[in-house]
């Protein structure tokens, strides 16, 4: 089965529009905590507390209870709680992510986006039955998958089930209510559990797609590795053969916002490790095309080096305090106009063969 243009043109056509959907990014996203567990379970535990300013009182412990196998018990009150804590200790040091205390009852919550499911369940329970001596005990697993590694004891809820009871809870409850800041980082919460439960979840027709097309989609998935090492390799040549009289320019690859990068760097420029560089990004997702640009060490960067740089590039940023400014073309549609771009860049710049920038440039 090599493939043939036919066949990858029907393989993309038939791609389910869901795999080119863009996630709409959230707090989280932008603060840099996407991946971080105690963001996330901080809020939640916010939310789940009917007491906190937010306004929607019991909705989200509610919305919880509704994904848990309960046990038969009409006396317990379980929207009435007296309490609400983060990683509060255990006897032994252990602490589990959110305590719910109620009147007569306990929900400890174990909030799982990334990490495994290898916590010391045990010394919870046991934490559990001493500190809440008298009160009936519930265990939940919060995760993208909704499975628990300890079924009989610890209730597996999912990310998904969770938030579409959520989501229906809210339509009713923002109707009858003013609008406020809470609503805002409500949405925020729900918006970024759902990025992280459907992240490593493919939908039916993706999973039906992947297995029809499994073969083809290997042969696919080589090319942007390959595209990016032939750009790499004509990279070095042109500024080995451009540039001044340099012949050592070395590219190194990078991984910038799930977009690849190449670092282009010359044993005949200063000799630190965070510059002089020329780079390339690649189809990144702010401009979707590749972006050419340049990074200096502060010493490096004269008022006649500045000047000339300003005038084909745009200032990006000081390098956030590690000693370096840089610079950035706009968008370069072919590798062509990228790599004439780089050239232009790095001979403003100058390559003398002593260990510092040309000044005089």
């Amino acid at each position: 089965m090599d493939g043939t243009i036919a066949d990858f043109e029907r393989v993309l056509s038939e791609a389910p529009p869901s795999l080119f959907r863009e996630k709409e990014k959230t707090i989280f996203e932008v603060g840099g905590a996407a991946y971080y567990e105690n963001p996330a379970s901080d809020m939640l535990a916010f939310f789940l507390d009917p007491s906190k300013p937010h306004g929607f009182n019991a909705l989200f412990l509610r919305a919880f209870w509704a994904h848990m196998k309960l046990k038969d018990a009409p006396d317990l009150d379980r929207t009435r709680v007296l309490n609400v804590q983060r990683e509060p200790p255990t006897e032994t040091l252990k602490r589990p992510d959110i305590i719910v205390e109620g009147t007569n009852w306990v929900l400890l919550i174990e909030n799982k986006i990334r990490h495994m499911q290898n916590n010391p369940f045990d010394e919870y329970e046991a934490h559990a039955s001493k500190a809440y001596s008298g009160k009936t005990p519930y265990y939940a697993i919060l995760s993208p998958s909704g499975r628990s590694v300890r079924p009989k004891t610890w209730e597996g809820v999912s990310y998904r089930n969770y938030l579409c009871e959520l989501k229906a809870s809210l339509g009713t409850t923002l109707l009858n209510r003013s609008f406020s800041k809470w609503d805002v980082f409500a949405r925020e919460l729900i918006l970024h559990l759902e990025n992280q439960a459907t992240e490593q979840e493919m939908e039916p027709n993706e999973r039906k797609f992947a297995e029809k097309n499994y073969a083809h989609l290997v042969k696919m998935a080589a090319l942007p590795d390959k595209y990016v090492n032939q750009v790499a390799e004509e990279g070095k040549q042109q500024l080995n053969t451009k540039v001044g009289d340099c012949s050592d320019f070395e590219s190194i690859q990078k991984d910038w916002g799930g977009y690849a990068a190449l670092e282009f760097r010359s044993d005949k420029w200063v000799s630190n490790p965070n510059g002089p560089a020329v780079f390339i990004h690649f189809w990144n997702a702010s401009v979707q095309g590749m972006t050419v640009g340049i990074w200096l060490p502060d010493a490096a960067v004269t008022s006649h080096i500045e000047e000339q740089l300003n005038k084909v590039a745009s200032f990006d940023s000081d390098g956030s305090g590690n000693g370096c400014k840089s610079w950035s073309t706009g968008r370069q549609d072919t590798v062509a106009q990228a790599l004439s771009a780089l050239v232009d860049l790095a001979n403003l710049v100058g390559l003398p063969n002593n260990s510092r920038v040309d000044e005089a440039n």
